[in-house]
């Protein structure tokens, strides 16, 4: 109770006002007053993913102070503007069935994947050989350079070739006919000859590097 006359003094607290902008990724603090002198810690994710194939990577805080790390502290003393920033990245997805593909991974909107697939030809008698590649781009080059301007997918198409196949058959039913015929005769220096002959010529028509899987398993 109340007996006799007092005096009342309001105390008031001064707080500022502290504006987090979370441009296009995303950030754990809210726009909000705070005390003046408290420390506050403000913190955006490092990473962002929209989806599987597109992202957003932190790059750091602008406005009444500039900071590249995506957490810090700082004493509040006055109203304060923080905005983080961020770059645009997508998902290039580059596939084969066959060989060894090179260039998948995230990229920068904007800048420039280059996809390798290798070898471009498998096997011995027959082959299967690069045709093309297919899906957001088309293109028979089995290295190429493109834009990054959206997620793309990449599969590379294979067909089979039996050139090889065939010149052995060729090969084969010439020496037949000829043995039958006795135009030829067969003696062992001859096969001797032959033996030696049918791999250089069957080198000599297709290059030395589609070998490249007997030499390894050898």
């Amino acid at each position: 109770d109340v007996t006799k006359p007092m005096k009342l003094s309001p105390i008031y607290y001064v707080q500022y006002f502290v504006t987090i902008r979370e441009g296009d990724g995303k950030v754990l603090n809210s726009s909000s007053w705070i005390f003046k002198g408290e420390t506050v810690t403000i913190a955006a994710y490092y990473l962002f993913n929209v989806s599987k194939v597109e992202r957003y990577v932190f790059l750091g805080w602008i406005g009444s102070h500039n900071f590249s790390s995506n957490v810090f502290r700082i004493r509040i003393d006055s109203p304060k503007v923080f905005e983080a920033k961020w770059k645009r990245q997508f998902y290039v997805n580059a596939t084969s069935s066959l060989g060894f593909v090179n260039g998948s991974g995230w990229y920068d909107q904007g800048a420039y994947a280059r996809i390798v697939v290798y070898p471009t030809t498998k096997g011995l008698l027959v082959l299967d050989v690069f045709e093309k590649w297919t899906g957001d781009i088309e293109s028979s080059n089995s290295s190429l350079t493109i834009k990054v301007d959206s997620p793309k997918v990449l599969v590379a198409k294979w067909k089979k070739d039996y050139s090889r196949l065939i010149l052995l058959m060729i090969f084969l039913l010439l020496l037949f006919v000829l043995l039958r015929k006795r135009i030829f005769k067969l003696t062992l220096f001859r096969f001797f000859l032959l033996f030696l002959l049918f791999p250089i010529l069957f080198f000599e028509t297709f290059p030395p590097y589609m070998f490249s899987d007997l030499s390894l398993s050898l």
